[in-house]
């Protein structure tokens, strides 16, 4: 189950890989966009219920994406918690 998720989902894995970060992103987005209209508008017969899919699905696209974001400065910079610069003074 895992490796078909990751075919789809998988940035580094599927047919979206060789693109720059911003592509993937949007083409994702995008694809977010027109799976919440096929639910919204076939399954539920609703134009309403597309808007809140559609809506959650690029919140929680782009939550997800900042969080990774934070979480790879934070590993890269290692945040120091004495709130002296590298030179031993305040900043």
């Amino acid at each position: 189950m895992k490796n078909y998720w990751d075919l789809i989902m998988n940035d580094r894995i599927n047919a979206l890989s060789h693109l720059p970060f911003q592509v993937k992103f949007m083409s994702m987005q995008i694809l977010a966009w027109l799976w919440s209209a096929v639910f919204g508008i076939y399954i539920v017969e609703s134009v309403y219920a597309f808007g809140i899919s559609a809506f959650a699905h690029a919140l929680f696209i782009t939550m997800t994406v900042l969080t990774a974001l934070y979480f790879r400065q934070v590993r890269n910079e290692r945040l120091s918690t004495s709130l002296r610069g590298k030179g031993g003074e305040h900043e």
